[in-house]
């Protein structure tokens, strides 16, 4: 949160609660600082336009059965359909979701996924999973 202040949409800390939901063993995984600092810097940008309600952002980690499982939900604007559309089928993008969808499929392929899940002025959610490495 310390970077609010530089954002384009002039929200403080004041304006913004996140809470933090992480297992140990997930705090260990190397990938695991970049991904929730990318993901929730994402939610900064673009799920709040305004100074003036409470807004929230939960970040759940956990291992499941054969994955780690990285949620990031925001109670935002929602991303607009179009954006959506545009994120699945880009091959190629600057968008932070587009670079951090990339830099999962180099490093593990296939086996990781980030899903986006949103709705229109209820907020969105965004899951990563990825694979357990093998023993």
């Amino acid at each position: 949160l310390e970077g609010t202040r530089r954002r384009p949409n002039q929200l403080t800390s004041a304006d913004i609660t996140v809470d933090l939901d992480i297992e140990t063993a997930v705090e260990e995984y190397f990938v695991f600082p970049f991904l929730v600092t990318q993901l929730v810097d994402n939610a900064l940008r673009h799920a709040f336009v305004k100074a003036g309600r409470h807004h929230r952002i939960d970040v759940r980690a956990f291992k499941a059965t054969t994955d780690w499982v990285i949620e990031v939900t925001d109670n935002g604007q929602g991303m607009p359909l179009a954006v959506m559309q545009q994120l699945n089928q880009q091959e190629t993008g600057d968008s932070n979701l587009f670079l951090i969808r990339r830099a999962l499929d180099v490093t593990y392929g296939p086996t990781a996924t980030l899903h986006v899940h949103s709705i229109i002025h209820q907020g969105t959610r965004i899951e990563v999973r990825l694979p357990l490495p093998s023993l």
